[in-house]
């Protein structure tokens, strides 16, 4: 049997389009692959959240007790309230499952989950050690329900990025091909060599995605020629600029379904999403 892989969207400068990459790949892949996927969206500004959930229906499952976020995933374990009578404490919140955490997107042949994110999460910054542990734990839990776990992290050094390195096999690198990206590359090297030695764990590198390419340009032209030619792993295919792009995003749809992208730029999804899928076998 595969083994499901967890595999994060790592960038530390934001404006790249990592989310738009993370989404459209795990939805890609459930939709033309028939592979189980789960997104979890680790951004205290969920914006994976927002690009697959309208607002009505995300507000209403924040609003139903039942339902957890990745807040609880972090907050680990029931949470219980002292009872107002005698020395009973009773839950308010349960423990996190596999069932009371996902939202889902996408079911036809293959799937698509997403566990949201909640502002709550901002809380958790100063956390107690050990904290950035229960993610991994809880994804090792639920591993066999998928084939891939997709981890949208933040565009900063932070707990939530080291707690998803903790619990990837392998990581992605979202660019643009601008100046400002590409010297933010070295950032990453420095972020991930950092924790693979306080941590004990080397994550594997799949490659930088080149993401909002316009080639006709020939500073992204060569930008991207230093980019490959540094030795970093860069994945082959790209997705190129469009202002419908955002569009496809407002309205909660992938860019390969689409009318204003779909002809366009449903290719480039497609040709990333089976390079992903070389690369992770």
């Amino acid at each position: 049997m595969t083994l499901t892989k967890v595999i994060s969207f790592i960038n530390m400068k934001g404006g790249v389009g990592k989310t738009t990459l993370a989404v459209n790949l795990a939805y890609a892949m459930a939709y033309f692959h028939e592979k189980r996927v789960l997104i979890v969206d680790v951004d205290p500004q969920f914006n994976a959240t927002q690009y697959l959930v309208d607002p009505k229906s995300y507000l209403k499952y924040i609003e139903d007790d039942s339902k957890l976020t990745v807040f609880d995933i972090f907050r680990g374990g029931p949470l219980t309230m002292p009872t107002t009578v005698g020395q009973g404490r009773k839950e308010v919140r349960p423990a996190p499952t596999l069932k009371n955490t996902t939202i889902q997107i996408y079911d036809h042949g293959g799937k698509l989950d997403l566990i949201p994110s909640a502002l709550d999460l901002m809380t958790l910054e100063s956390s107690e050690r050990g904290t950035e542990n229960l993610l991994a734990g809880f994804l090792k839990s639920i591993g066999k329900a998928y084939d891939s776990i997709i981890l949208d992290c933040p565009p900063t050094t932070s707990f939530f990025t080291i707690s998803a390195y903790i619990a990837s096999d392998a990581f992605i690198t979202p660019v643009k091909p601008d100046y400002l990206s590409s010297v933010g590359l070295s950032l990453i090297d420095s972020a991930t060599a950092h924790y693979e030695q306080r941590f004990a764990k080397k994550v594997k590198l799949l490659g930088a995605i080149f993401n909002a390419v316009n080639i006709t340009y020939t500073l992204d032209r060569e930008i991207m020629r230093q980019v490959r030619e540094s030795g970093r792993p860069v994945f082959r295919n790209y997705l190129r600029r469009s202002t419908n792009i955002a569009k496809a995003v407002r309205s909660h749809e992938p860019i390969f379904l689409y009318s204003l992208t779909r002809r366009e730029h449903g290719p480039d999804i497609r040709k990333l999403t089976e390079e992903l899928i070389k690369r992770t076998d």
